[in-house]
């Protein structure tokens, strides 16, 4: 007796301890993450080291374009939306627009060799934002590619004689753009600023044609400055040794909001 008494003493210890062990809740240690805010809520602003005009530049001259079939010309823009935490690295990039072949993973790929941003501040601590931006994608067809060469090949990006000119010169010029040039919406709210670089061949009848924006700010602003471009009016034509001839031209547009 003294045998099975010791056996169901055990057998009981055993069972409370198993029942207690289930009624104990677990410890656990909840670590909460830090919001995230949108630039608006910011009262000092991210941005890349320079600033924006710096960023793209930075894009375009890493930026490689995919290779497309021979009917297809890429042109659109990729928006991007990524975090620029408190260190000002980059986290959690990803695509929310994408025009196909392979543009949006460029534009990742890019975006993820891009040096530290300037963190955003809300009353001079820095937090993590969530930041969303446009890159534009114009790819010149394969008949601007061999009008650009034909260009280099009769030396006529270069003028050692007459250069092409706006009626009235350059200032009228940018008068022209001034006055005709009309800010987007997304540029006015994102308070865009700096320089877009046009490029335009100047016909032998002062015509222009083969417009294309070798730097772009995005939000709209590089296609309204080839809408405008579209709408001057003849220019004198460039001219070498007594002969009109065709001439490639290029000219940065600076763009202010504010």
């Amino acid at each position: 007796m003294k045998f099975h008494s010791t056996i169901l003493f055990i057998i009981l210890i055993f069972s409370t301890t198993i029942n207690l062990a289930q009624e104990m809740p677990l410890e656990t240690t909840i670590i909460p993450e830090e919001k995230i805010y949108k630039t608006s809520e910011l009262t000092k602003e991210t941005t890349f080291p320079g600033g924006m005009q710096k960023f793209y530049i930075f894009i375009s001259k890493l930026y490689k374009v995919p290779e497309t079939p021979p009917n297809i010309k890429l042109k659109g823009s990729i928006y991007i939306t990524f975090i620029v935490e408190k260190d000002g690295s980059i986290s959690n990039e990803r695509i929310i627009r994408d025009i196909g072949y392979g543009t949006g993973e460029e534009s990742l790929r890019v975006l993820r060799l891009c040096p530290k941003w300037i963190p955003g501040k809300i009353n001079e601590k820095n937090v993590r934002v969530q930041y969303t931006l446009p890159i534009a994608i114009q790819e010149p067809d394969r008949r601007e590619k061999e009008n650009l060469q034909n260009l280099k090949q009769q030396e006529l990006t270069t003028l050692d004689s007459i250069k092409p000119s706006f009626p009235g010169g350059i200032k009228d010029f940018y008068q022209f753009i001034h006055d005709n040039f009309k800010i987007t919406k997304e540029a006015f709210d994102n308070k865009i600023k700096g320089k877009v670089h046009a490029a335009f061949v100047v016909e032998k009848d002062g015509s222009l044609s083969d417009f294309k924006i070798l730097n772009d700010l995005g939000y709209g602003t590089g296609e309204e400055i080839i809408r405008v471009l579209k709408l001057s009016p003849k220019w004198s034509p460039g001219i070498i040794n007594g002969k009109t001839v065709r001439c490639q031209y290029s000219v940065p547009i600076t763009i202010q909001t504010e």
